[in-house]
């Protein structure tokens, strides 16, 4: 399980016993914070998620870049004989 996974967890339980002595308003606060936090991890396990996938696609386009050129190579042998 990854680290930010067992975090959020911890972090509810502790909010939760913590909460018990805490007013409204430091409840309110926390739980935002929580909010923020999921939000902020989210966000960046999509910017890493779309990040992989550019450099996948590249490292494609870049496969068939070199391809193409020896194809392109090969074509041009065939011609000059």
């Amino acid at each position: 399980m990854p680290l930010r996974l067992m975090i959020v967890p911890f972090v509810l339980c502790a909010a939760v016993g913590v909460a018990q002595s805490l007013t409204q308003d430091e409840r309110v606060a926390i739980e935002q914070r929580l909010r923020d936090a999921q939000a902020r991890l989210a966000k960046n396990k999509a910017l890493t998620d779309a990040f992989n996938q550019g450099e996948e696609a590249r490292s494609r386009a870049v496969k068939f870049e070199v391809a193409a050129r020896g194809l392109a190579g090969e074509y041009l042998e065939l011609a000059r004989k």
